[in-house]
């Protein structure tokens, strides 16, 4: 894993680093002014939760990435309810935008889109999906490790880029 900073405000992006080899890495992913180059989703996932790289189990790894998911829903959603401050929503629906990813309703008609942590709800726990009505919800999926760096760039948390070569 390597990782650049990128500290030239209103320039190109740094060079991607190469290996001696002269092959790239096959993921990049941007967060604040950091560029985070390696080969595995593992890797990026160490740059974003500390320790996770030395954690042993899987039910650890999944744990932690489970906690950041949570974490993010509160400052995602934070963002969202300022950008929507002016919508009305019922008490409910106040609540609901409060939960910390782990809202429970039924149907999600609010004007203000909804982040939820997809492990809080069935099939893995005995709590139903909720469904969207005429709002959105907007989903973080910390199961795998792939998926879960998909959906934060989904979310603009991050942003995600892999590569397309193929070493010969």
């Amino acid at each position: 894993m390597r990782i650049v900073r990128n500290t030239r405000q209103g320039s190109d992006a740094p060079a991607a680093p190469q290996r001696d080899t002269g092959i790239g890495y096959t993921y990049e992913l941007i967060a604040g002014d950091r560029r985070v180059y390696a080969d595995t989703p593992a890797e990026l996932l160490d740059f974003l939760i500390l320790g996770y790289a030395q954690m042993e189990s899987e039910l650890d790894k999944l744990t932690a990435r489970i906690r950041h998911a949570l974490g993010t829903v509160v400052r995602v959603q934070a963002v969202l309810n300022d950008m929507y401050s002016e919508a009305a929503v019922t008490p409910q629906e106040f609540e609901a935008l409060r939960s910390g990813g782990g809202a429970q309703v039924d149907t999600w008609d609010c004007p203000v889109p909804l982040v939820l942590v997809e492990s809080l709800y069935a099939p893995v726990t005995d709590v139903a999906r909720p469904l969207p009505g005429a709002g959105s919800i907007l989903w973080l999926q910390p199961e795998e490790e792939f998926e879960y760096l998909v959906t934060l760039h989904a979310l603009g948390v991050v942003v995600l880029n892999m590569s397309t070569d193929k070493a010969v």
